[in-house]
């Protein structure tokens, strides 16, 4: 998993949340960290924040887009202004809490295997 956030705090709790759960999770905290990681290897999931902004956001969400197209890309927070639909496949309320942000994961995971099985 591949979670995206400039709000330090909040990467490393859901980092402390993922690790008791033995999801394994890269972070970075701008497009810029992502676009420089070395060969990561495919994300099954890739959170993004809001708090990017547009233009992290949207450039980040293409990247994973074309980088990893079997990756389910999930949006924190509202979608001001709008991304294009192609870009996420799902969004999550910026407040939601430790299990709903789980159920989302695990869904994105049922969805990406069978997605892939396909």
């Amino acid at each position: 998993m591949l979670h995206v956030d400039p709000d330090p705090v909040a990467l490393a709790t859901r980092q402390a949340l993922l690790a008791r759960y033995d999801i394994p999770v890269r972070t970075a905290s701008d497009g810029f960290g992502v676009f420089g990681m070395d060969a990561p290897p495919e994300p099954g999931t890739v959170v993004l924040s809001q708090r990017l902004g547009r233009f992290h956001l949207e450039a980040v969400a293409e990247y994973a887009r074309h980088r990893w197209p079997w990756a389910r890309i999930l949006v924190l927070g509202s979608l001001e202004p709008t991304l294009e639909e192609q870009l996420y496949d799902e969004t999550l309320p910026g407040s939601c809490n430790n299990l709903e942000f789980l159920r989302a994961i695990e869904r994105s995971t049922r969805l990406r295997n069978f997605q892939h099985r396909r």
